[in-house]
């Protein structure tokens, strides 16, 4: 009965995870929560300390929000032997100090992976004084530029093999285009890896917590030092992505993206852009977001808990000495040879012999004029005397017995 009581807590797969997805319908709610008040900067209204309450947006997302994530890593880091998915754990606020501060560092550790993104975005408002036909025109520069680049290059490559150079092809907006596009979204594989390198952070933290253990140390050890293992889940995890983007391809590349370089052209020759082109598209995204997205979205969250919960409670640690303790005591045999503390020589000597007779293994008493090769316990029995006769002082007992008489 008591072997099957920890059953009676423990979930089926199946029930998992729709815990899982229900606490993750949960938290889309209270994203849309912490966000909404960002709509007071563009309500109008004649109120002056309106746009005031917007302020509400950063305070729910740096003291509730983020720290409620390293709750929810609490509840999905699972101790050996159980599945079981509390959302009162989930949503808790014990040891707020201690989420608090991981929250934060974790922020500061992707936000430096933004850094190159948000130097081009700066960039790009300071000139948004500039007119349309400057802006083109440093397009096309960078489109003439990148197309001497690539004649440049692959002429030296085909001048080592003794080709003859390509034509050179002259530049213009078009490669301009793509070129910055192709920056964009390196800068985005930038935050993207960044976001990798520190996806598994907040469920080492709740591992090292529960094992009372240091969260720093533990990431350096599981994370910091298995790069390629990351990696491969990462994989696993950009897998889980392949419908959601199928699904947004099939939306954005046919529909959308044409309407959207359309409107962009016009933008440029001085027409303001009209973006009603997105309300049709709107609940074609959204079913994709609801029925490509969010179903795998637990999953994606179980594997990542795996590599940083799961692996470590499966590598050997070596346990820790103190300079005052040894890491593991001496184990002492039940029939090893230990002297007493008896001050009598005589009954310390037969102490000793008795112990010494006890660890020698059953056999029978050796014969005259024996081989050269002795068997095992004839060393035993030589190896226990000799201990014997270096602790007491005193010949042994065998010995004592087989010298002749005195006057014989």
């Amino acid at each position: 009965m008591q072997k099957a009581m920890p059953d009676l807590h423990k979930h089926n797969p199946l029930v998992f995870y729709l815990r899982v997805m229900l606490y993750v319908l949960m938290a889309l709610i209270l994203r849309i929560v912490t966000f909404a008040p960002l709509a007071f900067l563009i309500i109008p209204s004649d109120l002056p300390l309106l746009p005031w309450l917007s302020l509400l947006c950063p305070v729910l997302f740096f003291f509730i929000l983020l720290p409620l994530r390293f709750s929810f890593a609490d509840a999905l880091v699972q101790a050996r032997g159980t599945r079981r998915f509390g959302f009162d754990e989930a949503f808790s606020l014990r040891r707020y100090a201690d989420k608090l501060n991981g929250s934060l560092l974790h922020t500061l550790n992707i936000l430096k992976w933004c850094i190159p993104l948000a130097a081009v975005g700066g960039y790009v408002y300071l000139q948004k004084d500039t007119d349309v036909s400057s802006l083109m025109g440093q397009l096309g520069d960078l489109g003439r530029w990148s197309a001497n680049m690539v004649w440049g290059v692959s002429s030296f490559v085909n001048g080592l093999f003794g080709k003859a150079a390509p034509e050179e092809k002259l530049g213009g907006m078009m490669e301009g285009i793509l070129v910055l596009g192709v920056f964009i979204a390196f800068l985005m594989l930038i935050i993207a890896l960044g976001a990798m390198r520190n996806s598994a952070t907040r469920y080492v933290w709740a591992y090292a917590f529960q094992n009372h253990r240091n969260p720093h140390t533990e990431n350096r050890r599981r994370v910091t030092n298995r790069r390629w293992a990351q990696l491969g889940f990462a994989l696993v995890n950009l897998a889980l992505w392949v419908p959601f983007g199928i699904g947004l391809s099939k939306v954005l590349v046919k529909d959308m993206f044409s309407e959207f370089a359309y409107q962009l052209m016009m933008f440029m020759s001085g027409v303001p852009m009209d973006f009603s082109f997105l309300a049709p598209m709107v609940g074609r995204m959204l079913f994709a977001f609801f029925v490509l997205y969010l179903p795998f979205l637990p999953i994606r969250r179980m594997v990542t808990a795996f590599f940083a919960a799961k692996s470590i409670r499966a590598a050997q640690h070596k346990p820790v000495s103190s300079p005052m303790q040894p890491a593991s005591d001496p184990v002492i045999p039940a029939k090893s040879f230990e002297p007493t503390s008896s001050a009598d020589p005589l009954h310390e000597e037969d102490t000793e012999e008795s112990m010494a007779e006890e660890a020698l293994p059953e056999s029978p008493a050796p014969q005259l004029n024996e081989p050269e090769n002795e068997p095992a316990y004839l060393d035993t029995a030589a190896q226990a005397d000799a201990a014997a006769t270096q602790v007491t002082g005193l010949p042994p007992a065998d010995a004592a017995s087989s010298a002749p008489p005195i006057g014989l």
